[in-house]
């Protein structure tokens, strides 16, 4: 619009968009101004990019209101810059690619690859510019094959251009609006001005030139900037990877995995990963291929339970992987870290005799080998079994003894291989052993330690685990505040690392937290989404002690009947899994819920709450006894039983020598001096 001033005449109100850049080709590069731009009558509107959320929602109603995979829309956000041109286009791309299948109210990806072909009418845009600019497109090409970003100095050391020629080069390229320049030479530092600029840039050249490229820029990047190969390992891999040796790409992957893993970066850590082992796929077969995949593999399966979790499908098939690799190709330490893993799916998948196999052939391996650290490993594997089983004085034993092995100097750098640190695992598995022991002083005691240590390690799977275990300890002992804080920050920690497990973990002890608050019909609903979405992870671990709470917030809601339903699924489940540590619970639950009915099945009610009392009893676990004989207690007592019920309380009270402050020795205090307070 070259005459603003007929429009003053006529009255009229134009609206239009210009790009500056491309009067640049009319009106010469060195002018900045158009010839237009200070009339009276005209006001200009810079548009910035978009920001990222509008840019998300912008994508949002592209694809019709439907959600895309996160990794494809942080894809999407990056390449386009916030420009709504590209933002379109390249969503309509990628909705037109055949990488997305349509699922309810969102996009999944049909394969773990997201490849995106920059759009046609935008690409041809972009070729047309750097047409133009025909007599520097080269450094532009190798700039592109660096990066987004690429320092003087490295494009200097590639190129076949230098000083003055590279200077003007760069300078037209700049003029073009191409790239930006950041610092003065040689310490300058250039960026595309687009990231679809650099992909556009970087398709011009031809396969072969590409390849020889690459392999120019990680052969200088390995002989004359080792510090940016040691600290940022993808480069390389990606240079090696288009350069045409895969299997010094996929070592460097590993080496990125590895470094991310070991700063807790675990989504990082996959991506990495996951790039490695598909460049491993295209090497021939052999054993020093077996051997690559070997250590990527046990590395995948150390940040997938640090985001998918111990029992996700994902995590599986990467030990189960890494067992069959460690088997023919591995050394006896791999073998162990792998047999380690294993155990662990298979615990938290609640397989418990399995898991008890894999941690006693653990410990014997490792006794074998004369390996300390995983002596330490497979007692506290172990342990954890003993635990499920019920079998709380042997559990406790073996936690001990593991413990009394732990170093933190030579042991708490491992946590970034086994995604959690060893003695963050076994104290907080004791704190639960001694709780059920009779012994809720020193279980806070020994969580408490768990989280300290945690936090000293300053590894953020072990400090969120250590949360998650807070919260559980302290659901155990009704100290509903003390949830809630711990699973709060346990949920906000959990997401930040995309710890799908323990958030879904906090947010079902938070609920329950808050029975006695909340209206148990408006509760229930929540507590039933966060246990589907905790078990959608694979996990089965507690979902027995899971669903007890539950049926237990069906007695609240007086819903006896639901309540039961609840508890036969919980029968089902222990029977399958062998896990028993909380079926006393079970037991006291089902006998509430039986007392619960306008009729009150008293017989029923009572043999089941005796029940409780009696496997309470044989596993040790004097807590579960202790609110087994109150519930009784109050029931004899409401059919004229009174002591009969006091002498029961009074028996399993007097078996206890700490936490007279807690809500269950309130609660039978109540029962041995009637009118005391359970607060």
């Amino acid at each position: 619009m070259d005459r603003p001033d007929v429009t003053r005449r006529a009255g009229t109100l134009v609206r239009a968009s210009a790009r500056p850049e491309r009067a640049h080709r009319r009106y010469g590069p060195s002018r900045v101004h158009l010839p237009w731009e200070n009339q009276a009558n005209l006001s200009a509107l810079h548009l910035s990019p978009l920001p990222k959320d509008e840019t998300t929602a912008m994508v949002h109603g592209v694809a019709g209101g439907k959600a895309l995979p996160a990794k494809i829309l942080e894809e999407i956000i990056v390449k386009t810059d916030g420009v709504p041109l590209f933002v379109e286009e390249l969503t309509k791309t990628v909705m037109e690619s055949g990488l997305l299948r349509e699922e309810g109210d969102s996009y999944q990806l049909v394969s773990g690859r997201t490849p995106i072909a920059i759009p046609s009418t935008l690409q041809d845009s972009l070729l047309a510019r750097l047409d133009r600019l025909n007599s520097v497109k080269d450094i532009a090409q190798i700039g592109a094959a660096i990066g987004r970003e690429f320092s003087h100095r490295l494009l200097e050391e590639v190129s076949s251009m230098r000083g003055a020629a590279l200077m003007d080069a760069l300078d037209k390229l700049i003029a073009a609006n191409i790239i930006h320049r950041n610092g003065d030479p040689p310490e300058a530092v250039y960026t595309f001005k687009h990231a679809l600029l650099r992909d556009s840039a970087y398709q011009l050249m031809i396969r072969g030139r590409r390849r020889d490229v690459h392999r120019s820029i990680v052969r200088i990047l390995e002989t004359r900037f080792p510090q940016i190969v040691e600290t940022q390992p993808e480069i390389a891999a990606m240079h090696h990877e288009h350069g045409g040796n895969p299997a010094r790409a996929a070592d460097y992957y590993r080496l990125a995995g590895s470094r991310a893993a070991a700063r807790s970066a675990n989504v990082e850590a996959l991506a990495y990963l996951n790039d490695g082992l598909r460049v491993i796929e295209t090497l021939p077969s052999g054993a020093e291929r077996d051997r690559l995949e070997l250590q990527v593999q046990l590395l995948r399966a150390g940040a997938l339970r640090g985001t998918k979790g111990y029992s996700a499908p994902e995590t599986g098939d990467a030990i189960r992987r890494a067992y069959t690799l460690s088997q023919s190709v591995g050394e006896p330490a791999q073998l162990l870290l792998t047999l380690a893993g294993l155990y662990a799916y298979h615990l938290v998948h609640s397989e418990t005799m399995r898991a008890g196999e894999i941690a006693e052939e653990l410990l014997t391996l490792a006794r074998q080998q004369g390996d300390t650290n995983y002596i330490m490993i497979g007692l506290r594997s172990i342990g954890c079994v003993q635990f499920q089983l019920g079998h709380q004085t042997a559990a406790l034993d073996h936690f001990e003894q593991s413990l009394s092995l732990y170093d933190p100097v030579a042991h708490g750098p491992l946590a970034s291989s086994f995604g959690l640190d060893h003695k963050e695992v076994a104290a907080s598995f004791r704190s639960t052993t001694l709780w059920l022991l009779g012994r809720p002083a020193q279980a806070e005691a020994s969580q408490q330690e768990a989280l300290s240590h945690a936090e000293s390690l300053k590894h953020l799977p072990s400090i969120c685990q250590a949360l998650i275990y807070s919260a559980l300890l302290r659901v155990l002992a009704r100290d509903h505040p003390g949830v809630i804080e711990s699973a709060t920050q346990g949920i906000h920690l959990a997401r930040r690392l995309s710890f799908d497990l323990m958030e879904h973990g906090a947010s079902f002890f938070l609920a329950a937290a808050r029975r006695g608050q909340v209206p148990p019909e408006e509760l229930l609903p929540v507590m039933l989404n966060a246990a589907d979405l905790w078990w959608a992870t694979g996990a089965r671990q507690y979902q027995g002690y899971v669903l007890t709470v539950i049926a237990e917030t069906y007695l609240d809601a007086h819903q006896p009947e639901k309540g039961l339903s609840v508890v036969a699924q919980a029968k089902e489940l222990l029977e399958a899994t062998d896990e028993r540590w909380a079926e006393a619970e079970l037991y006291r639950v089902e006998g509430m819920l039986l007392l619960a009915f306008p009729e009150r099945r008293i017989a029923e009610g009572e043999a089941c709450l005796r029940k409780a009392i009696a496997v309470a009893r044989d596993r040790a676990a004097l807590s579960w006894e202790l609110r087994a004989s109150v519930d009784l207690a109050r029931l004899l007592g409401s059919i004229g039983r009174a002591a009969e019920g006091k002498a029961l309380v009074e028996a399993v009270y007097g078996r206890f020598d700490e936490g007279f402050d807690s809500v269950d020795l309130a609660a039978a205090r109540a029962i041995l001096v009637p009118h005391t307070s359970t607060a």
